[in-house]
């Protein structure tokens, strides 16, 4: 697979010296329950087009750095779904005529290898050409729900994607001994109840503890047996950090390479840099420190009964009491009931 960001060592060392040279722009909506950001660098477009990219090439979807969208709502599409959460944006031509969007986090740029999530893109030509490279976000009301259209424009071609806001169920409660809030999405049966049925695991929350030292959770749904379901807790904090922690190494190191070959005025923007990335580096380091404190999967089981009325979305009736956080799910004509205990995310020694 060809990167158009990592063709040569010397596009590398430009992308370095650029990226703290420019200002990043970021454009916002306001959806229900939350917020969806895009960021990303502008640049002059000139002649060139998406078209003119070779199939295969992985693009940045911006002049330095990935492009980032961070949201606190989930979003999904027909194939993928969003924890809240912030992650990098790049465009991949997988044929002359089809291109998908590259979700990853961990890094400024995509490499072979990242962990990754795709989702299709539109390429459409426009009536009228721009000079600089722009992406929009706009929201707009569907049967489906409310929905998140980005729109990136390129020359006289743009790449198009939609995603749909979920709603959710949110309740404070505790988490490893810290305050933390437990979201439920409101998932719609028809799309998800195939993966429950199947026994697959069905990402249906977030919880996350307060702070900006707060450990996350993802939590799913999993069939057990014939008339059961798992609440799966995972640890996500622990899963991401060190991707993000060797990122922000490798990229010290690359900057601290480049200082010899920068001038006066770069040298002074590249010692700023590495101050922030430092600065970040050891909030990530103290954030895995306490992540490690926890388990890295929790699970609680829950008998299935028949619900006293159908819902069409995932609905989630939680309280939170005494012996930890009362959860009823119910998934279209059946409910299951847990109890998650703050005790049971405590590693034990």
């Amino acid at each position: 697979m060809q990167h158009i960001a990592l063709i040569r060592p010397i596009l590398i060392l430009s992308l370095l010296s650029g990226a703290v040279a420019q200002k990043r722009t970021s454009t916002s909506i306001d959806v229900e329950g939350g917020k969806i950001t895009i960021d990303f660098t502008t640049t002059k477009i000139g002649d060139r087009s998406p078209t003119d990219l070779p199939v295969g090439t992985v693009w940045r979807m911006s002049k330095d750095a990935a492009a980032g969208l961070t949201t606190t709502v989930p979003l999904i599409t027909r194939k993928l779904m969003l924890m809240p959460g912030t992650y990098k944006l790049s465009a991949r031509r997988v044929s002359k005529s089809k291109w998908e969007l590259v979700i990853f986090q961990g890094g400024m740029l995509f490499q072979d290898g990242m962990k990754h999530d795709t989702s299709s893109l539109r390429l459409d030509e426009e009536a009228e050409s721009v000079e600089k490279l722009t992406i929009s976000l706009k929201k707009s009301k569907r049967s489906s729900g409310e929905q998140a259209r980005i729109k990136l424009m390129w020359g006289k071609h743009s790449l198009n994607t939609r995603f749909t806001v979920l709603g959710s169920t949110n309740v404070d409660g505790t988490l490893g001994g810290k305050p933390a809030k437990f979201s439920f999405f409101h998932l719609p049966v028809s799309s998800y109840q195939a993966k429950l049925r199947n026994g697959d695991l069905l990402p249906i929350g977030l919880a996350h503890q307060k702070g900006e030292d707060g450990v996350a959770y993802s939590i799913h749904a999993q069939k057990e047996g014939t008339n059961g379901v798992n609440l799966i807790f995972k640890n996500e904090t622990l899963a991401m950090n060190p991707v993000s922690i060797k990122a922000n190494r490798d990229m010290q190191k690359r900057v601290n390479d480049f200082m010899s070959q920068a001038s006066d005025a770069q040298a002074t923007q590249l010692k700023e840099r590495l101050i922030r990335m430092a600065a970040e580096l050891k909030q990530l380091e103290k954030q895995q420190k306490a992540a490690s404190a926890l388990s890295k999967n929790v699970t609680f089981t829950g008998e299935v009964a028949d619900a006293s009325s159908t819902s069409k979305n995932l609905k989630v009736v939680a309280k939170n009491g005494e012996a930890g956080i009362s959860v009823a799910m119910t998934f279209g004509a059946k409910v299951a009931n847990f109890v998650v205990k703050d005790s049971s995310f405590k590693k034990q020694q």
